[in-house]
């Protein structure tokens, strides 16, 4: 069975909220809406889902560099990496993924740490509404 992007996402939400991480989904800001946008003190987090990783969820990561101070991928697994972990680190982004075949909060695994942008454009911030 293959799992909907909404559950994969939910499982990452729930392990954000389980780390104090103030979450927000389906954010839109300057034209695409950024799947999961997580919170914490100044910090903010981009998170971009897929059922699987590749240039899809790359580019749409992407696009939120300059945004957050984060920008990660969240794939429910990782099949083949290959060439993914140097072109994520070339943008500076992250992936998440997760251990086996459920959500608990202790199986989310972060196959490469986002580099960290100390600017951002505000922008994301000023899009976030509390019915996301």
């Amino acid at each position: 069975m293959i799992e909907s992007e909404e559950k994969i996402a939910a499982g990452f939400v729930a392990w954000l909220e389980a780390e104090h991480w103030e979450v927000y989904q389906e954010v839109q800001c300057d034209g695409p809406c950024c799947d999961i946008v997580a919170v914490q003190g100044p910090l903010i987090w981009a998170i971009e889902v897929k059922r699987s990783m590749g240039l899809a969820v790359i580019g749409q990561a992407h696009h939120w560099c300059g945004h957050a101070n984060q920008v990660s991928c969240a794939t429910p697994s990782v099949a083949s990496a290959g060439i993914v972990p140097m072109i994520l680190d070339q943008f500076g982004i992250g992936w998440l993924t997760r251990q086996g075949f459920c959500f608990e909060p202790g199986r989310v695994v972060v196959r490469q740490h986002p580099r960290l942008a100390r600017r951002t454009t505000g922008r994301l911030r000023a899009a976030l509404r509390p019915e996301q």
